[in-house]
């Protein structure tokens, strides 16, 4: 299952100075940043070079004779450099791209578990500040309702004055 984070991290020092990639044409670069955003965002790619192909155009008819063979060419150097095949599920991954996901993925998860705990806590914490704001304001007007009381008793007439 795909993992909804949204970004994923672009080291462009290493781009610029990766041989492999600088030796990429301008085409075969724009297939490799579409791949990894895939390869991102489905965690792997399939093995099938048509359906890459789709998928990096979205679908549309390469109609244009000199653009086809330009990409299904890019698509095929790009991923045979950087996108080997999983011997495990037959599936294409960049290898440093799958280790950066699962840790962010991890740390994610961490992150989310550690939110819910927090909000679980300040809800419990919010509940009983409030059980004891409320009985602090019962005992605070019942005194102040006993005050008033005693107050109206000393003023009534025949109650005593202090000091006369």
């Amino acid at each position: 299952m795909a993992f909804p984070l949204p970004w994923f991290p672009f080291f462009a020092g290493d781009w610029l100075a990766d041989g492999k990639v600088r030796s990429l044409s301008l085409t075969q670069k724009g297939v490799y940043i579409e791949l990894l955003a895939l390869q991102w965002r489905e965690e792997s790619l399939p093995e099938d070079l048509a359906f890459l192909v789709k998928s990096i155009t979205n679908g549309f008819d390469l109609a244009d004779a000199d653009a086809t063979p330009n990409i299904v060419g890019a698509v095929g150097i790009v991923v045979d450099l950087f996108f080997p095949i999983s011997e495990a599920d037959h599936r294409r991954r960049n290898p440093r791209l799958a280790e950066m996901r699962a840790r962010e993925v991890q740390k994610s998860s961490k992150k989310a578990r550690a939110g819910r705990q927090g909000g679980i806590r300040a809800g419990v914490s919010r509940r009983s500040t409030g059980e004891a704001k409320a009985k602090q304001n019962e005992q605070s007007q019942s005194q102040s309702q006993s005050q008033k009381e005693a107050a109206a008793a000393r003023k009534a007439p025949g109650a005593r004055v202090a000091g006369v």
